[in-house]
């Protein structure tokens, strides 16, 4: 996605390169509802991250682990990966603070993450991902189930944007679609 906003405008000067020029509006549009779409999906993943990172940041503070907020920053990040993010945390959390955890605080870590993968995914998610974007939460599931079958983690990883993005461009064919003469006769 970085590339992608990285080099807009010399991919859009591309298509304009061999679309007609009387099509060039209608490119227009059609960029501004990918434009559009995308920036909805990483506004509300914005929000689920910065909760998460305060989530993660404080609870790994009150359990005594050191650099609880360095930790926790990479925590909320990583969540952007659905499912995967939060035991890759764990993981580097464990790994990297070996030194001073006991059994208990191992279990105490495994437990911090297990609960932040349920908030994320039945409260942060739904509320800030699902509302902002406007996609039903079964359409959600649907999407991070087929990117997972089409394409593993990167499928998962880009099933929400291209799912909005595509619902977006649907949706303002079926407009233009009902506004044509074709539809009117």
């Amino acid at each position: 996605f970085y590339y992608f906003a990285k080099d807009w405008e010399k991919l859009s000067k591309n298509v304009y390169d061999i679309v007609p020029k009387r099509q060039h509006n209608l490119v227009n549009q059609i960029f501004s509802i990918i434009r559009r779409s995308f920036r909805r999906f990483f506004h509300a993943q914005f929000y689920v991250v910065a909760i998460l990172f305060a989530y993660y940041s404080c609870m790994l503070w009150s359990i005594g682990i050191d650099h609880s907020l360095l930790f926790g920053f990479f925590s909320g990040l990583l969540s952007f990966i659905p499912f995967i993010g939060a035991v890759i945390s764990c993981f580097i959390v464990i790994f990297l603070s070996i030194a001073s955890l006991t059994g208990t605080k191992i279990c105490v870590l495994g437990m911090v993450y297990g609960l932040g993968q349920l908030i994320e995914g039945y409260i942060l998610s739904p509320k800030f991902v699902g509302k902002g974007t406007g996609l039903h939460p079964l359409w959600i599931l649907f999407a991070f189930f087929a990117g997972f079958k089409l394409m593993g983690v990167l499928g998962v990883l880009i099933s929400i944007p291209v799912t909005v993005m595509m619902r977006d461009l649907i949706n303002f064919g079926i407009t233009n679609y009902k506004s044509s003469q074709l539809y009117k006769q």
